[in-house]
């Protein structure tokens, strides 16, 4: 259970980093492209890790659609999914 305690800890900080992505997006018009990359390959590491279904998909959102605040909702989804 400490684990999936600490996993979802860990998504919900992914989630507040999209948020500022997000924010940024919106505001500046750019992103910080290695953020980005290292949001993208902890949520990949997490994926191999964990197992958790849904995360390539998340992925997938941040790399290549720049969709950080549908992300960041799903990641939120998972982390409180992991506590239950």
């Amino acid at each position: 259970m400490k684990e999936k305690s600490q996993t979802s800890e860990v998504l919900r900080t992914l989630a507040i980093i999209l948020s500022q992505l997000d924010f940024e997006k919106k505001i500046k018009g750019t992103t910080d492209a290695e953020l980005v990359r290292a949001v993208s390959g902890t949520i990949k590491d997490l994926k191999q890790k964990d197992n958790i279904p849904f995360l390539e998909d998340i992925s997938y959102l941040i790399e290549q659609e720049g969709r950080f605040s549908e992300a960041r909702s799903k990641l939120l989804e998972l982390s409180y999914k992991l506590l239950e």
